[in-house]
């Protein structure tokens, strides 16, 4: 438990206190939405970093021959784990969703 309020106050510069009242007081469920969603923006900000490199390796390694991208150097971008879409879990629990 000590590490998930480290990296919540990492994380978002919150007072100890803070974060561990918020951590007691969430549900289970809530929680780990909080640290995945927190997971993926900061692998989001680390990708983001790496391609201003990668940028730097693509325009120097490239010619008329060989032709990379971003992606060739460090892969695609993070993403979100399978959460359901907002449309997959109002039709799991039959609500009809206005449209637009």
């Amino acid at each position: 438990m000590d590490e998930i309020i480290v990296f919540l106050m990492r994380s978002y510069g919150w007072q100890y206190e803070y974060t561990r009242d918020l951590v007691a007081k969430l549900p289970i469920t809530q929680l780990n939405a909080l640290i995945d969603e927190t997971q993926y923006q900061k692998a989001l900000d680390d990708y983001r970093q790496a391609s201003y490199s990668a940028m730097v390796v693509v325009a120097l390694i490239n010619d008329k021959k060989h032709r990379k991208t971003i992606k060739d150097i460090i892969g695609s971008p993070p993403q979100r784990k399978g959460t359901p879409t907002l449309e997959r879990a109002a039709k799991k629990q039959g609500i009809k969703l206005p449209e637009g």
